[in-house]
């Protein structure tokens, strides 16, 4: 057995580089849309079914069906560029194939994104691979008209079935736009570039589609909302995440589904002291 002051001394030391500060949501998706962060604002799983993470662990994503499944978000000011100029999205996602059967016209998926007729913010999108934009995967943000948005992209070689780390920084009083991947940033441009004036809509947040008009076919995870424009390095930290620093956030609340699917079963010893199930103990202090 794994000793607790052993433990603990990894769970805290791998979970201090993890960015708190302006976490305005987080969505685990294990297995459900239970809003883990600070306005426990959750959403409702329609059709989307578990599916293992990055880890390999049972249930700790959610796998999307490519026609009909999605997660909605209800709308909150928090969600959007507008309320502070500032959003940085990250995400895990996968994948499943390179070439979407259920795509817009120019062969993209919408797979998270909060916008709707006349009420467009951002979107994070997906080319398929038979495109003159092959795999691209790209943020934009827009005018709640919609029209051309701004944005950018990375377009590298993709695996079906392969885990890839996004994470969107949108910073409107510098009037800039990132998106890395895997930590490492890919692109910057400007929300000039088609004079994109971020403003509060009414549409939910979706993840699988953003409208209806097209289906990702893969899985997502760890989807997380800030109202400030993440640093570079706090970027690389939420990519290099590690099981244990997941596990040295959520033991201080009471053992549930999420943590049970992450590392098995966890069983309750008293005194705010947890057992998982391959014997190593922890302490919820």
């Amino acid at each position: 057995m794994v000793r607790l002051s052993f433990f603990l001394a990894l769970a805290v030391s791998s979970a201090a580089q993890i960015p708190l500060n302006g976490l305005v949501a987080y969505f685990p998706l294990a297995g459900d849309a239970v809003d883990a962060g600070p306005a426990h604002a959750s959403g409702t799983v329609h059709g989307a079914v578990p599916t293992v993470n990055r880890f390999g662990r049972v249930g700790a994503a959610l796998a999307f069906d490519g026609k009909a499944a999605y997660v909605e978000i209800p709308d909150r000011p928090e969600l959007g560029i507008a309320k502070t100029g500032y959003f940085t999205i990250s995400v895990w996602m996968r994948p499943d194939t390179l070439d979407f059967p259920h795509s817009e016209a120019e062969g993209y998926v919408h797979w998270v994104g909060k916008g709707e007729a006349g009420q467009h913010e951002w979107v994070l999108r997906m080319y398929s691979q038979a495109t003159a934009r092959p795999n691209r995967i790209s943020c934009y943000a827009y005018n709640l008209s919609g029209g051309l948005g701004s944005g950018s992209y990375v377009q590298e070689s993709v695996r079906a079935g392969e885990w890839i780390h996004i994470a969107a920084v949108y910073d409107f009083p510098a009037n800039r736009i990132r998106i890395f991947k895997n930590g490492a940033p890919k692109d910057s441009d400007f929300f000039s570039d088609y004079s994109v004036v971020p403003a509060q809509g009414s549409a939910p947040v979706r993840i699988g589609t953003r409208d209806f008009a097209s289906w990702f076919r893969g899985a997502v995870a760890e989807v997380r909302f800030y109202n400030r424009a993440l640093t570079d390095g706090e970027i690389a930290a939420l990519a290099s995440e590690s099981p244990v620093a997941i596990l040295a956030r959520t033991l201080p609340r009471t053992p549930g589904p999420s943590v049970a699917n992450w590392y098995g079963p966890v069983f309750s010893t008293g005194s705010n002291r947890f057992r998982l199930a391959d014997g190593r103990e922890a302490s919820g202090r």
